[in-house]
């Protein structure tokens, strides 16, 4: 619509939580999209109340008794979406409608814009479960310095949309009440 490309997170029972197939259909529609001259952005948002909690629980399980081929596979996906993303031709603008957890922090940091509710919290709680978000470690490092990315990947506490905001980590707040009538005020803007 108006040139714009939405990809929406579909898993809302799941909190739109991240799996492989979820991951292999954005690199598929970012292949698609870089492709059309119909097209000038591109927007990601999830569906329902939440953003996205990062990976499906039932995916962090197999970690645990996959190979070390599989762990990488797994790994190499993650990196060529967070790649993608970063380095698409196209703008592309990250919708924070609601909590942006894990993964899905991850998401929201490497696209160029970063558009988030009031409301939505965000955090790299991967630490807590016992792993490092190391990939998306080298993004957020650049936007928000060494010291607050350390913070943030070691910590895992959540923050709030307007400390994201104070530290770089966002482009911008909008209130919870008017989210949809500002985004779309912003995007027109951009056109």
């Amino acid at each position: 619509k108006h040139r714009i490309a939405t990809l929406t997170l579909n898993r809302p029972d799941k909190k739109n939580a991240l799996n492989s197939e979820m991951l292999h259909q954005l690199l598929h529609y970012f292949d698609e999209i870089e492709t059309r001259d119909d097209i000038n952005l591109v927007t990601i948002t999830g569906n329902g109340d939440c953003f996205s909690a990062g990976a499906d629980l039932a995916a962090l399980k197999a970690l645990q008794t996959n190979s070390f081929d599989e762990n990488l596979a797994d790994s190499t996906l993650i990196k060529n979406v967070l790649a993608r993303i970063y380095f698409f031709p196209k703008p592309v603008i990250a919708l924070v409608n609601g909590h942006a957890i894990a993964g899905g922090c991850g998401l929201a940091t490497v696209c160029d814009i970063t558009l988030v509710k009031s409301t939505a919290k965000l955090g790299y709680t991967e630490v807590k479960i016992g792993f490092i978000a190391a990939i998306v470690s080298v993004f957020l490092k650049d936007l928000v310095g060494e010291k607050r990315a350390m913070d943030l990947l070691l910590s895992a506490r959540l923050i709030s949309a307007q400390e994201a905001l104070e530290m770089g980590l966002i482009t911008h707040v909008f209130s919870a009440e008017t989210f949809d009538t500002e985004i779309e005020n912003y995007l027109q803007n951009l056109q």
